[in-house]
């Protein structure tokens, strides 16, 4: 059984919780990146105008969830020789692994000797590989200098995933304030994990870093405080879509919101695109009735089942009645009480569910049991 997928995911993850911990601790003058110079870094000026002509001191992170060898530990000097090379204001270097895991002795016993033979046979083996690029660039007295440094600099340290996710908490019990509310708290933190992750793999998608500074964090935490309240449940679309499931066609295609969005386009895309509406607004629909607010639930669907009504009987008088042009009316159509067009939309197709009462269940196409 291939679990390289499986075990890909699970590196990612652990990534980023540990980058999601150095955002958390961001303060005034510091920046934390995802891949930038090494898995995470984190660069801290002693002020605004030291930061901007680049004097700052970084620290790398790279990050393990798996058992680290001495092959492991040939390729981490490597990198982090490199980034020395280029970068003089790199004041700490950490590995940081899971402490279910092994670290090889070799990672505080390896000699410049040592790595230097290593170094010789990977570069030999790879001719690609940032061993044969630090062999092309640098000679064999040189690599020994920078060994020596980034040794001096290097420190590992065994990490618990459960402790981390505790500190997260632990470092936004403020900025979410936990004492209130321990529910909201909790959804608050849950979708700063979903939008930090989101701008990771946008970044990741554009092939450049992502970095965010202490401004852009609390300006994010700020709008998170705002869209998620004891009165408001409204996550960011796009970071909520990347976190959900993502089988959700497969699941839904004997439902009748499936039939009927394949009444207007027997497109997959189309359909599923028009499922996660759905599944949006179930996801809003639930926080508003956990929040005691029936009455807007109610009254949301009741605005969109009259924009349907409304919609077909124009596209009647007008001899334009088919399932694609009620569907588009109908989204087009303004809704107060829907926080966001993702919200309004998903509430068109919420309401031609099967478990929708006949009085207010929506039809693209008609059909005879209704």
């Amino acid at each position: 059984m291939d679990l390289s997928g499986i075990l890909s995911q699970a590196g990612f993850a652990f990534q980023m919780k540990v980058f999601l911990k150095q955002v958390t601790e961001l303060n005034p003058n510091t920046v934390a990146s995802y891949e930038y110079l090494d898995d995470i870094s984190a660069s801290t000026s002693l002020d605004e105008l030291s930061g901007r002509i680049g004097l700052c001191e970084s620290r790398l992170i790279q990050v393990k969830n798996t058992n680290v060898a001495k092959r492991d530990v040939v390729q981490i000097y490597t990198n982090w020789i490199l980034a020395v090379s280029k970068h003089e204001s790199i004041s700490s270097l950490w590995l940081l692994y899971s402490d279910d895991k092994s670290l090889s002795a070799h990672f505080d016993a390896i000699t410049a000797n040592q790595f230097i033979e290593s170094l010789a046979e990977r570069a030999k083996k790879f001719s690609r590989s940032n061993a044969a690029k630090l062999k092309a660039s640098l000679n064999d007295d040189d690599i020994v200098r920078l060994f020596s440094c980034v040794k001096e600099k290097a420190s590992a340290y065994a990490i618990n995933e459960n402790a981390i996710n505790a500190e997260i908490r632990d470092n936004l019990s403020s900025i979410f304030h936990l004492t209130s509310n321990v529910d909201l708290f909790d959804e608050r933190v849950a979708e700063l994990r979903r939008r930090i992750q989101f701008n990771v793999s946008e970044a990741m998608l554009k092939a450049i870093p992502y970095k965010i500074d202490y401004e852009s964090f609390m300006q994010l935490c700020e709008q998170i405080c705002a869209k998620i309240s004891s009165k408001r449940f409204e996550p960011d679309y796009s970071a909520w879509m990347a976190a959900a499931d993502g089988d959700l066609l497969d699941v839904r295609e004997s439902s009748r919101e499936y039939r009927q969005l394949h009444s207007c386009r027997e497109d997959a895309l189309f359909i599923t695109q028009h499922l996660y509406f759905c599944e949006y607004y179930r996801s809003i629909n639930y926080e508003r009735l956990a929040k005691c607010q029936a009455d807007t639930v109610a009254s949301l669907e009741n605005a969109t089942f009259n924009n349907f009504c409304d919609s077909c009987n124009l596209l009647k008088l007008d001899g334009k009645d088919e399932p694609i042009r009620r569907l588009i009316e109908t989204k087009r159509c303004q809704n107060s009480y829907a926080y966001n067009d993702h919200e309004k939309w998903g509430s068109c197709i919420w309401l031609t569910r099967e478990e929708t009462p006949t009085e207010k269940r929506i039809s693209w196409k008609d059909e005879t049991n209704d």
